[in-house]
């Protein structure tokens, strides 16, 4: 299979390869001068922050009225979108 896909590669259009790459996942920074985990928590931001909250709150209700396909991450989407290599 790694050689169909050099071949592949080589005669595909950069648009078409762009398209089929893996992509990495985004990397996690953490940077700064910080005593303790407690200190450092108290300056950024993260899951228990009140907006994402808020977020979850509009967008779940649409799901149950069935206003919207699915809801992931606090975004309400309106059309599914299924996980195919699963």
């Amino acid at each position: 299979m790694p050689r169909l896909r050099r071949i592949l590669k080589q005669v595909a259009p950069p648009f078409v390869t762009s398209l089929v790459q893996r992509k990495e996942p985004e990397s996690i920074e953490f940077s700064g001068n910080y005593q303790s985990r407690q200190e450092a928590t108290k300056h950024s931001t993260g899951y228990a922050s009140p907006d994402i909250l808020e977020k979850v709150r509009q967008g779940a209700p649409k799901v149950k009225r069935g206003e919207a396909a699915f809801e992931w991450d606090s975004v309400a989407f309106e059309v599914p979108d299924y996980r195919w290599p699963l």
